[in-house]
Parts: structure tokens; sequence; C-alpha cells
């Protein structure tokens, strides 16, 4: 690893019990931190519909843009947010997606918002963003 690639960060506290309890295996903590986050990003693969498209995923950030959601039960507001941004259409049927999202288990809608997160962090906000996105990270979508 390269000197570049050391940042400080606070630990909070779920990160750390599940850095100090054992969860994850390693020689120290900066290895278990890898891990737990390749871990994480495969689960979050794997747990997102593929028969949503990108203006139904530039529809899903769109409405988390202005949210903070700190709690993992936090995020059923984003159906709500869904809901209320029906005027502000981004190629994608909000209401249709507020009832699509609601429907997904709870792990589903929290991978969906880590997605919806790293869109908008990339960007990528019109349905052609979205899909160059989808497609560089290798995720196939509808």
């Amino acid at each position: 690893m390269s000197a570049d690639a050391r940042h400080s960060f606070s630990i909070g506290p779920n990160l750390a019990a599940l850095l100090d309890e054992g969860s994850v295996r390693g020689p120290n903590r900066s290895d278990r931190l890898d891990r737990l986050a390749a871990r994480y990003s495969a689960m979050v693969g794997s747990l997102i519909p593929n028969r949503w498209t990108a203006a139904d995923w530039a529809a899903l950030a769109a409405a988390a843009g202005p949210l903070t959601i700190d709690r993992p039960d936090d995020v059923l507001v984003l159906a709500v947010r869904l809901r209320q941004s029906s005027k502000n259409r981004v190629g994608s049927d909000p209401v249709s997606m507020a009832y699509r999202f609601e429907n997904l288990h709870h792990h589903e809608q929290l991978a969906c918002l880590d997605v919806a997160e790293r869109l908008l962090a990339a960007g990528a906000r019109d349905p052609e963003a979205v899909q160059a996105w989808f497609v560089e990270h290798g995720v196939p979508i509808a």
C-alpha cells in the first residue's frame, strides 16, 4: 500500500464493534476494514434489483439527494420522498418507483440507497450518466 493511500478518520461505535469483536478476521484494523468494505460492496451488488432501468435509478438518486439518512430504519423516508417528487420526473414514474421501493425487503432498500448515494457522489443524475456509471462498474441493469 502506498503512502498516498493513508487516511485518518474517526471510527464510530458500530464499525468499532465489527472491527474489534472478531467478526472480520485480519492481522490489523486496516486489513479488517478493507475486507469488510469488500464484503459490503459485494452484498450491495447482489441485493439491488436488476430489472430497474437507468431512469429508475436516476429518479431514486434525485429523491435521495436532499435527504440525510443516518439510521437504517430512516431509509423508509426515501419512498415518501419519491412520491413527493412526482412533479420533478427524471424519466421514470416516481410513484411507481415508490411502490416498487416499498415492496423491497429492508436490506434491499438499504442496498438501493447505497447505490443512489454512489450515483450522487459520481455526479450521475440523468439516465445517460447513470447508465454509464453502471456500465463502468460492470453492474447489469434493464
